[in-house]
């Protein structure tokens, strides 16, 4: 959660009381899903991807199937064929 918070510019989150252990997050997840969507609206699913990586939180972007073929690091790794 500290990473997140870091990435996103939200240090206050981690004093939050809805968001201070997991079961918290779980039980305030609508709010706190409104609050990362407020933070990521402007950025691109890419680019909130490499953001959040970078401070080694997990993150893909959602893709349909035609997202995945034509995801660049699919079609590297060559995970479909025609």
């Amino acid at each position: 959660m500290a990473d997140l918070c870091t990435a996103l510019g939200a240090p206050e989150w981690l004093s939050d009381e809805r968001f201070t252990d997991q079961a918290n997050r779980r039980q305030h997840r609508e709010e706190l899903d409104k609050l990362i969507a407020a933070k990521t609206v402007n950025y691109g699913a890419y680019d909130i991807t490499g953001i959040l990586q970078k401070v080694n939180v997990a993150a893909t972007p959602v893709m349909n199937c035609e997202d995945q073929y034509n995801d660049p690091h699919f079609r590297f790794k060559k995970t479909f064929v025609r």
